[in-house]
């Protein structure tokens, strides 16, 4: 591993810590289908107009395009609402620390579906997760909330589905030529359209809440 790719792999591990805590923030001031939804359509706006800067938008073709959409769907569907759900009603630390396992899990991906080898340092990774998931698990009474198991089993499975798919169809879909940023896009504009779908048929009913605050929280994560 190059040192670019390193710090990069830092900024980028560093940059969801803190989307995650501001997420909780972000619940706090709107609805949990408004902010999942403007987040991602201030994601759609922003990747592709950085991707007609660069240059690095280009179609691969409907089965890359769909393979990259799925990871969306895992990605930033199935998993922000897992976490989402999680993160409302367990401290936020408790609930970032299940999530932020992803990269364990994407290492476990990669090596199940791309077969990359699983090295001996990952292997102790696993352990030490499996020890912390343990630790938390016991540890449920913090402060004066209690913290209940299906929260954490949210929290946990969000980090399952963000860490498979960040490894396997991203990088399936990159290692076959597909255009990093097309990649992105494809995969913001898949979960977009999902949680479109869910917001429409939610609407009837539910009790939106667009607030100023909620929005500028939004568009920073």
């Amino acid at each position: 591993m190059t040192l670019q790719a390193l710090l990069l792999g830092w900024i980028a591990a560093a940059s969801w810590a803190v989307t995650h805590v501001l997420m909780k923030s972000g619940l706090r001031h709107m609805d949990l289908l408004s902010f999942a939804l403007s987040r991602l359509l201030f994601g759609v706006i922003l990747v592709f107009s950085l991707g007609l800067l660069a240059s690095d938008l280009q179609f691969p073709g409907w089965r890359l395009v769909l393979i990259a959409a799925s990871g969306g769907i895992m990605d930033s569907l199935v998993g922000t609402a897992l976490y989402m759900l999680a993160v409302r009603r367990a401290p936020a630390h408790v609930a970032t620390s299940l999530a932020n396992t992803s990269p364990l899990w994407g290492v476990i991906g990669a090596a199940g579906f791309l077969g990359e080898p699983l090295t001996v340092s990952a292997a102790i990774a696993a352990l030490l997760v499996v020890i912390g998931v343990w630790l938390l698990s016991r540890q449920r009474r913090t402060g004066r909330t209690v913290v209940r198991g299906r929260y954490l089993l949210a929290a946990l499975l969000a980090g399952v589905c963000w860490g498979l798919a960040s490894a396997v169809p991203t990088k399936y879909c990159i290692q076959a030529g597909m255009r990093p940023t097309t990649v992105q896009l494809s995969m913001l504009s898949a979960s977009t359209i999902g949680w479109g779908l869910v917001y429409l048929f939610r609407r009837r009913g539910y009790k939106t809440n667009w607030t100023k605050a909620g929005v500028r929280t939004a568009l920073f994560t």
